[in-house]
């Protein structure tokens, strides 16, 4: 008899820790207080399910009074012979009527998508669905931080005070876990030092070979104030190269050229004051000298500009030099001909006195 009665209160306990419990639908009275759902081991879970796509897709509703705001559920079909359900998050408007899907992950392949648009299946990992024009509110950019967030503002000025990483991984076999190339959003303190009330944006792009963790370095910068660096963290001007540039062709638009130089009015110097020139400047008159050169660098537009002005007078010289050389010619052809003609009067007259 006692082994009875343990036995029947082992099972009563048994069915009491096994037993299900269910939430009252559509209950009558106004619920206060918060709904727990607890439970031993694998038990703690609220559970929505249907047994096949006749009887619809599992759907959880987040309602204000009667109107749906939010639904999370499946998506598309739930018979046994599918794959199964895709996961999604469904929006509604303030009437409760249904605008989309926001949020769309695939069961299948792990392709997930977010973000309101024409089309709910995602077509890569990450599918982030948004307006080409940005004209919608929803999903018009993609942003990083937050606002209010200030990063480090205890720095000197131009310092970094914080910044943004897109990384992609690369591998080796002895240091496996490395960053191959990285995007950099790299917030710099514009204002103060200590002060950084007022941050600029510099973008950054770098790569590594892959040779070690620490050989990630940067390759490329664009600064907040548009100047591009290559090579180099501190561009000076709209484009900076720290290093050979290889090119089939290269354009230097250039205002003004040394056409002038052809002008009816044009006073060409003359070559003795460029010599005198040379002899106490070292360097041709326009053209700038070595230690110019080493100081401010090589203007690649002006400097074409200043040798095809040279070159130009270099012609305008060579045009005269031609024109006195054809007078001197001619002036010779002449002296050549009165010269013959005496040599041939003095022939005459000594021939007459042997006579």
């Amino acid at each position: 008899m006692k082994r009875l009665i343990l036995l029947a209160a082992t099972t009563c306990l048994f069915a009491i820790t096994q037993a299900q419990t269910y939430v009252q639908l559509n209950p009558t009275a106004t619920q206060s207080g918060m709904t727990n759902i607890s439970g031993p081991s694998l038990a703690n879970y609220f559970q929505s399910s249907q047994p096949s796509s006749s009887g619809g897709i599992g759907h959880i509703t987040m309602n204000e009074g009667s109107v749906a705001r939010w639904v999370i559920g499946t998506f598309g079909t739930t018979q046994p012979s599918s794959v199964g359900s895709d996961f999604s998050i469904f929006g509604y408007d303030n009437n409760g009527a249904y605008i989309g899907s926001y949020f769309y992950m695939q069961r299948a392949t792990g392709f997930t998508s977010v973000g309101y648009g024409p089309g709910t299946t995602p077509v890569s990992l990450f599918h982030l669905r948004m307006p080409a024009n940005g004209a919608s509110a929803l999903n018009s950019t993609l942003t990083f931080g937050y606002p209010g967030d200030a990063g480090n503002t205890n720095v000197a000025n131009g310092a970094v005070t914080g910044g943004y990483n897109i990384d992609f991984k690369t591998w080796r076999d002895i240091a496996p876990d490395q960053v191959g190339a990285r995007i950099r959003a790299e917030r710099l303190n514009g204002w103060n030092p200590g002060s950084a009330l007022v941050q600029r944006m510099d973008l950054v792009f770098s790569t590594s070979d892959g040779a070690a963790a620490g050989d990630l370095a940067e390759r490329m910068r664009i600064q907040a104030n548009g100047y591009v660096g290559i090579g180099t963290a501190h561009p000076q001007s709209l484009l900076a190269v720290a290093g050979i540039v290889t090119a089939q062709q290269v354009t230097v638009t250039q205002t003004g050229w040394s056409d002038f130089v052809f002008a009816p009015g044009y006073q060409l110097p003359s070559l003795d004051s460029v010599a005198a020139f040379t002899v106490h400047n070292r360097h041709l008159p326009g053209i700038p000298s070595a230690t110019d050169l080493a100081k401010d660098g090589l203007d690649l537009g002006a400097m074409q500009k200043a040798q095809m002005q040279k070159i130009e007078e270099l012609t305008l010289y060579q045009v005269a030099a031609n024109k006195k050389i054809d007078t001197l010619t001619a002036e010779n052809a002449d002296l050549r001909q009165e010269l013959a003609e005496l040599k041939a009067a003095v022939h005459d007259l000594q021939a007459t006195g042997k006579n």
